[in-house]
Parts: C-alpha cells; sequence; structure tokens
C-alpha cells in the first residue's frame, strides 16, 4: 500500500506517519487518527491527510484497507510451518520444534517488560474474584489457566461464553472483580465484546494476545503481548503455557501459608472412584 507513496515530495510531518506505518502498520487498523496523531506527535488531520495521500477519500476508508490487510487476509494457521524445517531437512523434526519452542519463550521473557508482569501478577493477587475466558484456539489456555488459579487463590471461574450468563455476574460482582481474557488471531467477536461489557462494569481487563495492536488491547488494563516472528497461534500455545505457569508460580509463593493450607486440603481429599492413587 505504501508503494504507492513518492516519500520524497511529502512534508516532514507526513514522512513521520509513513515511517510509524512501516513500523507498526497495526497501530493504523486499531486506533483512531486522534489517537494515531498523538502517538507519532502529528496532528489528526496530518493522519487524514496520509490516508487522502494514499488515494482514500478519508481516514475510516484507509482504517478498513488496512484491517482487512493485516487480521482478515492473514492466515495463523497457514504460518505455522513458515520457517519449519521440512523432512527432508531434519531427522528429528519434534526435536527440532522443541528446540524452537524454547527459542520463543526466550524471546519473549525478554520482551516483556517486567513492570508489566508484575502488574498482571499483582492485579491477580489482590482480585476478590476472577473470572478467565477464551474461545477457539484460546480455550485450552483459558481452561487450564483456570484450572490452576484455582488450586493457587481459590478464586477463579471460567466464563463459558455458551452457557455462562453475564448478567448474573454483573449482578453478583465483587468489588476489584478482574477478567482474564485470551485473545489470538483471528480475535473472536464474542470475547471482544465480553471484554468491552466487562470493562464498563467495572472489571479489571487483563489481556494476553499475540500483538500490542491486537484488537483487545482497546479494552485491557493490563496487556501481555506473545509477539512472535510469525504469527502462529499454535506455535504461541506453549510459550503463554510458561508465561501462565510462571504467573502461578509466582502466585503460590506471594500466597505463602494460604496456598499450603489450600494445598493440603486438595490432597487429603480421598476420592478412590477418581484417581488411581
Amino acid at each position: 500500500m505504501i508503494e504507492r507513496l513518492n516519500t520524497q515530495s511529502l512534508s516532514k510531518k507526513l514522512q513521520y506517519v509513513v515511517d510509524y506505518y512501516q513500523r507498526q502498520p497495526q497501530a493504523f487498523a486499531m486506533h483512531s487518527a486522534e489517537k494515531l496523531g498523538e502517538l507519532i506527535d502529528v496532528s489528526e488531520s496530518t493522519i487524514i491527510r496520509f490516508a487522502q495521500e494514499l488515494g482514500f477519500k478519508g481516514f475510516k476508508d484507509f482504517q478498513q484497507a488496512v484491517q482487512e490487510e493485516i487480521f482478515e487476509n492473514e492466515k495463523s494457521l497457514s504460518s505455522f510451518t513458515y520457517g519449519k524445517p521440512t523432512v527432508e531437512q531434519s531427522r528429528n523434526l519434534v526435536h527440532d520444534t522443541m528446540w524452537r519452542d524454547q527459542e520463543h519463550i526466550n524471546l519473549i521473557r525478554n520482551q516483556l517488560p517486567a513492570s508489566i508482569v508484575a502488574s498482571f501478577v499483582n492485579q491477580l493477587e489482590h482480585a476478590n474474584q476472577i473470572y478467565v475466558a477464551g474461545t477457539r484456539t484460546s480455550a485450552s489456555l483459558a481452561h487450564w489457566f483456570t484450572f490452576g488459579l484455582n488450586l493457587v487463590t481459590g478464586k477463579a471461574q471460567l466464563y463459558d461464553q455458551q452457557h455462562s450468563d453475564f448478567i448474573s455476574i454483573v449482578t453478583d460482582m465483587k468489588p476489584n472483580t478482574v477478567l482474564v481474557v485470551f485473545s489470538f488471531h483471528r480475535y473472536a467477536k464474542s470475547t471482544l465484546h465480553l471484554a468491552q461489557e466487562a470493562k464498563k462494569q467495572g472489571m479489571h481487563v487483563l489481556a494476553v494476545t499475540d500483538s500490542e495492536v491486537a484488537p483487545i488491547s482497546q479494552y485491557a488494563d493490563v496487556l501481555i503481548p506473545i509477539q512472535l516472528p510469525v504469527r502462529s497461534t499454535l506455535d504461541a500455545a506453549p510459550v503463554t503455557f510458561s508465561f501462565l505457569n510462571g504467573v502461578l508460580t509466582d502466585l503460590s509463593l506471594k500466597q505463602g501459608e494460604t496456598f499450603q493450607e489450600r494445598t493440603q486440603k486438595f490432597e487429603s481429599v480421598q476420592l478412590n472412584d477418581f484417581f488411581y492413587k
């Protein structure tokens, strides 16, 4: 899209916009012209003029084209095989894939600011009530994290978007209620609507996604971007599980005696019909 422009003939402010677009095209898919102006330190009219320079009537038409290019046309499932060795190139694809997962975990560990991770853990530690939501590829993340949070805190509940009643949840909502939401490409609209309504009702929204400018970002109080070189939801899963495991470890240590008491009660329950040992 940007190749339509003769950047040399543009004003300096428009060149700033071009540079930002080349580095962060997702931002133009998500933010208003006013917000982009604030981010780039130019006026809203400069953002609109940028869209018009590209041949669009206005910013909305331009934004729709960017959204289609980034969020609709990009296939995260197709990206799963990108960059991976073929059967001919690798003697042990499973082993090589595990090494790749480890590299991705190290990448995200270095990318995530410690202050953001601490804020994520802090919100969960002090929450009176925690709901966890995720659908499609995010469902397994939501189920596993709910189970882990309940072991550690006893305050988590899985939000099933087919069976849970949001109105009842809002009616019975305690102060300092937290919604943890998982939203990965292709970004299910039901999850976005849930986060939007939760935000309106005063819940703290913690979002785990695959980009700093993913659709869920506009509703998140704390955003954890698991941003890999290639957008692949399947590749993001092991990295996300590793992050969540770290969060649960941190929480369990901070819970101290409370967690130890919960562990002892959990292990003391004898259900011979359910467990082998």
